[in-house]
């Protein structure tokens, strides 16, 4: 009895931390923990530190290895082979991919997947997204994807990567798309998704509810060096050939600088009632990474290991959590949040972070993590004769099973304590090996996840 009595207290509490919250959902791209200063490491990234003082930083969260099926699993809850979202969308290329069901072309996020934005505005908030969208190809709808199919009542930025529609596109000269309407900017592209942002956030009524996605295309190529009023790198360090680490390293702070002057912007008063959600895309790119072969793109943990910091004024818990957690769960955490209702037919595969917002050291509501890339069909982004790459890990294992056809598979096996730079694969392994019944354990969490479709 007690113990069902605390639970409840414990719910109520929960209920209570989401219905005054709006919701500032920030998404970096191509910026994995080691592309963060509070994460150990070597960009400068002040305010996203600020962020992680004043709040709880999730020490062990993972999303997919590239962009567009972290972000299917962000705005829907659902991992991608739910969704079909499992590979880079390409704007540009109507060649994509056919739903293997369907034998139809899936080039957006499609029709019936209930989002954030849907869930959000059934339930009284408003929405809004800014910055790169990219997820979807180039289709009639395409310039209104994001509130067609992601269902926001408001959109402006890139649709998709800056410089693939054309060489002369950079981030000071780039495509713009405004709630439908394209056009071009010589506005930084950084600074309009803030700026944006901020502008849209302020001019909501005091007592709205509601919840912003910003979805910064930094640090993603094309790189260059960010404007100087917005890095503390200066030309003495950079020198006289900037390679492209540098350029990354002034992208990456110019971005955490206008996530300062976007907090900034909103005010001090409306920031009581908002919580932030920062997190990370997927690794940081093997161009400037210091293990470029288990970089972004890989299920390696530099390529699927990213940043995920919650904070806000009615966020109580404070410092590292080591709980288990994906991508995939800041879209219950949002909803919850916002106070918004989660249930529905739909399988709906993310878990709520409120317990880790008052107590960081609760026990992790997971068993496991699971990422994912995959080409059925000739998807766009098949590379190698892969069709498909996915991982799971549990608090010490982790299990990589890349299929190259239906009848070509192989398998990875780490120890993650002992080796956290997953330099030996412990496949194959002798029938007495103590560490079989972990490997088989994860196998068939695996299995039995992929056959839950």
């Amino acid at each position: 009895m007690l113990r069902n009595l605390a639970t409840a207290a414990c719910l109520l509490a929960l209920v209570d931390l989401a219905a005054a919250q709006n919701v500032l959902v920030i998404l970096s791209d191509d910026q994995g923990t080691d592309s963060v200063r509070c994460y150990g490491g070597d960009v400068r990234t002040p305010r996203i530190d600020q962020l992680a003082a004043g709040g709880v930083r999730f020490a062990r969260a993972y999303s997919n290895p590239v962009c567009s099926p972290t972000r299917g699993v962000i705005l829907t809850g659902r991992y991608g082979f739910r969704t079909g979202i499992g590979d880079i969308f390409s704007i540009y290329d109507r060649n994509a991919s056919t739903d293997p069901e369907s034998g139809e072309f899936l080039r957006t996020l499609q029709e019936g997947e209930d989002t954030l934005a849907d869930r959000a505005g059934r339930a009284g908030l408003e929405s809004a997204a800014f910055g790169k969208w990219h997820l979807n190809d180039v289709t009639d709808d395409l310039p209104y994807a994001p509130m067609l199919r992601g269902g926001f009542d408001a959109y402006s930025g890139a649709l998709g990567n800056i410089g693939a529609t054309s060489s002369d596109e950079t981030y000071f000269h780039w495509y713009r798309d405004t709630n439908g309407s394209q056009a071009w900017t010589t506005e930084y592209a950084t600074t309009a998704t803030a700026r944006e942002a901020a502008s849209w956030i302020n001019g909501r009524d005091p007592d709205s509810r509601w919840i912003c996605y910003v979805a910064f295309n930094a640090g993603h190529a094309p790189f260059h060096v960010a404007p100087d009023h917005l890095t503390t790198y200066t030309e003495a360090e950079l020198g006289r050939v900037v390679t492209p680490l540098e350029m990354y390293r002034t992208m990456i702070e110019a971005m955490d600088t206008e996530i300062g002057h976007l907090l900034d912007g909103i005010g001090y008063a409306r920031r009581s009632d908002v919580t932030v959600v920062f997190l990370g895309d997927n690794g940081t790119p093997a161009a400037v990474s210091s293990t470029p072969a288990k970089a972004k793109g890989s299920l390696f943990e530099p390529g699927i290991h990213v940043p995920l910091i919650v904070s806000g004024a009615k966020v109580t818990g404070r410092g590292e959590c080591g709980a288990l957690v994906g991508a995939v769960d800041v879209f219950r955490t949002a909803l919850d949040l916002g106070g918004v209702p989660v249930a529905g037919p739909a399988t709906i595969d993310s878990v709520s972070l409120l317990p880790y917002l008052t107590s960081p050291g609760a026990a992790s509501r997971r068993t496991y993590v699971f990422s994912e890339q995959f080409n059925p069909d000739g998807y766009n982004g098949a590379s190698d004769g892969q069709r498909s790459q996915r991982a799971v890990r549990n608090d010490r294992f982790k299990l990589i099973r890349i299929e190259a056809s239906d009848t070509s598979t192989s398998d990875q096996f780490y120890d993650l304590v002992r080796d956290p730079t997953e330099s030996t694969n412990l496949l194959p392994m002798a029938p007495a090996d103590p560490r079989r019944k972990a490997y088989e354990a994860l196998s068939a969490q695996l299995e039995s996840l992929l056959a839950s479709k």
